[in-house]
């Protein structure tokens, strides 16, 4: 399974760089599951990401599942969108597909998608 986790690496990474925040001009992401995978389609998908974050208790996937706290809002993706980092880009350049069964749509577009329930 390729997990494309590099976007959250570099966001996770943004709070240490603070001090360069004048010099970013560009931020760009390929299908990076910003508001986590838990809206995946794919059951097997699903199935597989909830095997590994419970038998390896890999934190990267559990955070990515939304599963890393039983409070949504101290998830550390949550956490991470409270961060002011993207906005000190004057570009951001989020690249996404709607046929990506690991990645939503919505997720790769950091957009919230107010019609589901």
């Amino acid at each position: 399974m390729v997990v494309n986790i590099g976007g959250l690496v570099a966001r996770g990474a943004l709070p240490y760089l603070q001090e360069y925040k004048d010099l970013f001009k560009s931020y760009i992401s390929i299908s990076t599951p910003h508001l986590g995978t838990a809206e995946a389609e794919e059951n097997l998908l699903n199935k597989g990401l909830s095997f590994m974050s419970g038998k390896s208790k890999m934190l990267s996937v559990r955070e990515m599942n939304l599963d890393d706290n039983i409070d949504l809002y101290s998830c550390y993706l949550f956490k991470l969108s409270k961060d002011p980092g993207l906005s000190w880009f004057k570009n951001l350049i989020l690249f996404s597909s709607s046929n990506d069964k690991f990645c939503p749509l919505e997720s790769a577009q950091i957009q919230v998608n107010s019609m589901k329930k």
